[in-house]
């Protein structure tokens, strides 16, 4: 699934690293200003790559406990059809009363863990939400300082 997050990132850097050797990275003939822009690029490449693999990665584990709760589901059902058809002369309150004397109930074989899915979906989609506040914040204060150095280098007639 990250297939195409690796792509774009592979594809992203690849360009950087063309623009930094036509700009002289590896021989140090580049401004100052030149360096921070191509580190900030970079910097823009890895974070949204960092949010792209969240963002699969939160999908991916969403679909798989969605999965779970469905498979507890139909584990439940198919646990109650056979103890009916295994205890037919049995009225199906004393069925669901043996089943829950065993251990056998829709609380212990669907309802605890359809709680602890949906925990540890809410703490995926937590640190899913911090990391894109993070990335925003980050990318917030690079665009803020670039448009410092554009500004200062127009007013020195540099820009």
């Amino acid at each position: 699934m990250n297939a195409r997050t690796d792509r774009k990132l592979n594809h992203d850097l690849k360009q950087l690293r063309v623009a930094q050797r036509s700009l002289g990275w590896t021989s140090g003939s580049m401004s100052a200003s030149q360096r921070f822009f191509l580190d900030a690029e970079e910097a823009y490449v890895i974070s949204s790559a960092i949010e792209g693999y969240a963002a699969t990665d939160i999908a991916i584990l969403q679909a798989d406990l969605e999965q779970g709760k469905s498979n507890l589901e139909q584990l439940w059902s198919t646990t109650q059809h056979q103890a009916l058809s295994i205890g037919k002369h049995l009225s199906h309150g004393e069925v669901m009363s043996a089943l829950h004397e065993g251990g056998a109930s829709q609380q212990t074989m669907v309802n605890q863990y359809t709680e602890k899915y949906d925990s540890k979906l809410a703490e995926a989609r937590q640190l899913s939400n911090r990391l894109t506040d993070l990335t925003s914040t980050f990318k917030g204060r690079v665009a803020t300082r670039l448009a410092e150095d554009q500004a200062d280098r127009s007013t020195f007639g540099l820009g």
